[in-house]
């Protein structure tokens, strides 16, 4: 009976933690309330490498963005690959499994992957003018607004579709 109550424990520590720490796997095609703010970083830099040539940035401004934005990519391909070595699973399966412990290492390590990607965009912000950022931030608000009307546009497509499927499902005739 113990032994049922700690596998079914564990079970339930497995699944909460692994719900905690869901990869980003493709940014823009979830909308996942735990990933918000990773996508919102993420996009940032994106919308910053997009829109290089509309914020009309000088030759210095230029080569440091660059050594900015590689060094976001560097960093954000070393979290890929760490996600992918299923860190869990290799604890899991130990003999010496400690959640709490393994909790504490992957919120301390969130918080370092939190001050880097904050450490980068201050680095943009030092590195554009104010009409530069304000530029930038209208192109972002931009981009926001036009990534929402697509989002509704497809909510109502998905609505029409279901609405039209359920209408064919009830007027189907029930000799198959």
């Amino acid at each position: 009976m113990i032994k049922k109550i700690l596998v079914l424990t564990v079970l339930v520590v497995f699944s909460i933690i692994s719900f905690a720490q869901r990869p980003m796997g493709h940014p823009g095609k979830t909308n996942a309330p735990h990933l918000k703010g990773a996508f919102k970083t993420f996009m940032f830099f994106k919308v910053v490498k997009d829109s290089r040539e509309q914020l009309n940035l000088n030759e210095k401004q230029n080569v440091e963005l660059d050594k900015i934005l590689r060094d976001v990519e560097n960093f954000t391909k070393q979290l890929r690959e760490e996600r992918s070595k299923d860190n869990f699973g290799n604890r899991f399966v130990s003999n010496s499994f400690d959640p709490f412990k393994f909790e504490q290492e992957r919120q301390k390590r969130q918080e370092e992957v939190k001050n880097f990607y904050l450490s980068k965009i201050k680095a943009v912000h030092d590195l554009l003018t104010k009409e530069q950022r304000q530029k930038l931030v209208d192109i972002m608000r931009e981009k926001a607004k036009n990534i929402r009307s697509k989002a509704k546009k497809r909510m109502r497509d998905m609505r029409k579709w279901r609405k039209d499927r359920i209408g064919m499902q009830r007027n189907t005739p029930k000799n198959y």
